[in-house]
């Protein structure tokens, strides 16, 4: 937790934001940040903690003036130089993360944080000579640094050390001197090499190590209530009744469906489209909610047309603000998956794009995967079964129920016969057919997911089965997938 400078910070209420942002929960700190702000506009510490809460809320481009002048206060606020170049990483703008730190390293030569991120962003951007030449010395320590070790795990392969990496993960990840997030980071970046050299059974063990480590509220029974009461609430008796705002929908499309079902796959295809930008995976939606729950009235079938009209169209100015020159942006934020009833409601006609995927595969990747924190029903078999049983049942559902065009995607189909269903997605957008979008792979777009990697090779359905490494661990899953686990 920072440190107060200030006698005039309230040190109640910054503590308060202190906590509720340590702890993830970045848009409640918002405000607390914002009324401290009011009397101390020229705190650097408070411009570095509201900066940081401002990244972790997704608002990348709100948090860099802050952040900048936290940097330019203290230039030695490592933290402030670490949320600044990941806000730019957030908007795929790599090249100015890594600007970014190199003005940090000039007053932080020696902090390994950021030297290992600027390797790690060179990877990204295609230069991994470059990242190379920074992470192959400083991997020789005795010992090497947790980030150095975390970020030659990122590129073993091209270092041509996978043995030796996963060597020195193993003996970091042990260190109990180490934050539980970065032993956590360490142990997923294991299990994946040690999957890579086809060791399932020590990569299982590794991954279910590094998710017992964290902390979810996620709880199954609620999860089922939320799903049905959804159901039940957005009928279509309802949704023909409800005021339909005037709004031009056609600009958002939603790639909708569970992390690792293919979105990230689908949205490279579309980004190669010269009239498709690629939102990656935007907040705009989540941040309506917030600002909606604030007003105490949640239930949109309960305003009056005028209110729908206004919120409909603050939510489309938001999102051509975004991509202005665009035909169509693209958002594959996971959770609007739960949030196309009110996506309905304030934009009749949108179209959605949901992805699908063998779930047991599916489900295997997401839990193979470090998804720091996000998706909090991701680290336990049981709780990725329920999770993965319930959307889809509301999926189905919203597409009986809702005004909105649906275009299904089945990954296994989409991989094998790609040509022919890579056209069929661009004439669901009314686009005409490009020839880019049938080279995925080549286009100069990083993305931020899990998937980065797999997004720059050529289509390959390799991973189609890949539970089946790991069949005798899936019980627990298969359970609840098939609706038995009680």
């Amino acid at each position: 937790m920072k440190k107060q400078t200030q006698a005039t910070l309230d040190r109640v209420k910054f503590n308060d934001a202190e906590r509720l942002r340590l702890s993830g929960r970045f848009l409640e700190s918002l405000p607390i940040y914002r009324e401290l702000l009011k009397t101390n506009r020229t705190s650097g510490l408070l411009a570095s903690a509201y900066g940081s809460a401002l990244v972790g809320a997704r608002r990348w481009g709100d948090a860099r003036p802050y952040l900048a002048r936290a940097v330019e206060q203290n230039p030695r606020d490592v933290e402030a130089w670490y949320e600044l170049a990941t806000s730019f990483r957030f908007d795929g703008r790599f090249d100015r993360s890594i600007e970014v730190l190199e003005k940090a390293l000039v007053t932080n030569p020696e902090t390994m944080h950021l030297v290992s991120l600027r390797a790690q962003f060179l990877h990204a951007l295609g230069r991994s000579d470059e990242a190379i030449e920074v992470i192959g010395p400083l991997l020789d320590a005795d010992p090497p640094h947790a980030a150095v070790v975390l970020a030659a795990a990122s590129m073993a392969e091209p270092l041509g050390r996978v043995d030796d990496v996963i060597e020195l993960l193993r003996d970091v990840s042990v260190d109990q001197n180490l934050p539980v997030t970065v032993r956590i980071s360490l142990l997923f970046a294991l299990a994946q090499l040690l999957e890579k050299r086809k060791r399932y059974d020590a990569a299982w063990s590794a991954a279910t190590e590094a998710n017992s480590m964290v902390r979810t509220t996620f709880d199954p029974a609620v999860q089922t209530r939320v799903i049905d009461s959804m159901i039940t609430h957005f009928t279509q008796e309802r949704m023909d009744a409800v005021h339909k705002p005037r709004c031009d929908s056609s600009q958002p499309v939603f790639i909708v469906g569970m992390p690792r079902s293919g979105t990230s796959l689908i949205e490279q295809v579309l980004s190669c489209h010269p009239r498709v930008h690629a939102g990656g995976e935007l907040p705009v939606v989540d941040e309506l909610i917030a600002e909606i729950s604030q007003t105490g009235k949640m239930d949109l079938f309960e305003f009056e047309p005028r209110q729908l009209d206004r919120l409909s169209d603050k939510l489309r100015r938001r999102y051509k603000r975004l991509a202005p020159k665009a035909g169509i942006i693209t958002d594959k934020m996971p959770g609007n998956i739960l949030q196309l009833g009110l996506i309905s409601l304030l934009m009749p006609g949108a179209r959605v794009i949901h992805c699908m995927r063998n779930p047991l595969d599916t489900c295997v990747s997401c839990y193979m995967n470090n998804f720091t924190g996000t998706n909090n029903y991701i680290y336990d078999l049981r709780h990725l079964g329920v999770y993965a049983r319930s959307t889809s049942r509301l999926a189905e559902h919203w597409k009986s129920v809702l005004g909105l065009g649906f275009h299904s995607i089945v990954y296994e189909d989409f991989v094998t016969d790609f040509e022919s269903h890579a056209r069929a997605l661009v004439a669901f957008l009314g686009l005409e057919w490009d020839d880019a979008c049938l080279s995925p792979h080549k286009s100069d777009r990083v993305v931020l997911t899990a998937s980065m990697d797999q997004v720059r090779k050529p289509i390959y359905s390799s991973s189609i089965g890949r539970h089946k490494n790991f069949e005798r661990y899936l019980d627990p899953l298969k359970r609840e997938l098939e609706g038995g686990g009680g």
